[in-house]
């Protein structure tokens, strides 16, 4: 009945409004509204029923779900406390003391027989022992020795004097001083231990860099000239000092000591290479 007569509520509208045109009386027209009305409170109560319905059911469903997976925990909890627990393996330690060696066997000493006792002769009882010095004799002390010069050790002084001074900003070796040279070769070829270290060495005038390269080349020069004698390279060894060990210091005339070649005798064991 409420859905027919909400299905014709257009058409109950429609005769209204042709009755207010035709002149209808107030009161059939205030009835068909109230109609019309309760039909649209009805629709409504039914619609909200739906819903709340359908919100009803999803509350249904949840609790159920959550009272299904309780009861599955609880029926997990059960069966977990119905199921004996498995006995733990006890491990017993049994000490075994270690076995006491046996005690070795000691073989008993054997005695043998007391040897008789000797007949000392009278006449040897009467023999006093005699009697040590106790003064200890004294030691014997032998002179030391010094140790002959060898060839190197005269090689050494002979060359200690030997120094070769050169011209301010020259390295070339004055021949003047070629005869010393060869005799201080002759006597370096004669001893097969030594070693000659040639030392160059420069002024202070100029630059450092200029005076060490000053130096190594009157060492080079030197040895140059010994070797033209026929000496072995070997037996010489080159060094610059330039400016670094002067033996004077002081006016023009001490720069020319500084200006040299010295010879430094060493035994090949303490060459140091």
């Amino acid at each position: 009945m409420l859905l027919r007569e909400f299905a014709c509520a257009p058409c109950n509208l429609g005769v209204t409004m042709s009755e207010v045109a035709a002149g209808a009386r107030p009161i059939m027209i205030a009835r068909r509204r109230a109609r019309f009305a309760v039909l649209l409170g009805a629709v409504s109560f039914l619609a909200v029923g739906a819903v709340a319905w359908q919100a009803l059911e999803a509350v249904s469903d949840a609790q159920a779900q959550t009272a299904a997976e309780i009861a599955t925990q609880e029926a997990l909890k059960l069966a977990a406390a119905q199921v004996p627990p498995t006995p733990k393996e006890i491990v017993k330690v049994v000490y075994v003391p270690r076995p006491t060696p046996a005690p070795r066997a000691v073989p008993e000493p054997v005695l043998e027989d007391a040897p008789e006792a000797s007949v000392i002769p009278e006449a040897l009882s009467t023999i006093e022992p005699a009697i040590e010095d106790p003064t200890p004799e004294a030691p014997v002390i032998e002179a030391a020795t010094e140790p002959a010069s060898t060839c190197v050790d005269d090689l050494r002084d002979f060359a200690a004097s030997r120094t070769i001074l050169f011209n301010i900003g020259s390295a070339e070796v004055d021949p003047g001083k070629l005869p010393q040279l060869r005799l201080l070769g002759e006597k370096a070829a004669a001893c097969d231990d030594a070693v000659i270290r040639v030392t160059g060495h420069s002024d202070s005038s100029g630059s450092d860099l200029i005076n060490l390269a000053l130096s190594w080349e009157r060492a080079d020069n030197t040895i140059a000239a010994l070797e033209s004698f026929g000496l072995p390279a070997q037996s010489f060894e080159p060094l610059g000092f330039g400016a670094r060990s002067p033996v004077a210091q002081g006016d023009d005339a001490d720069d020319e000591l500084n200006r040299r070649v010295e010879f430094q005798v060493l035994r090949k064991s303490e060459q140091i290479n």
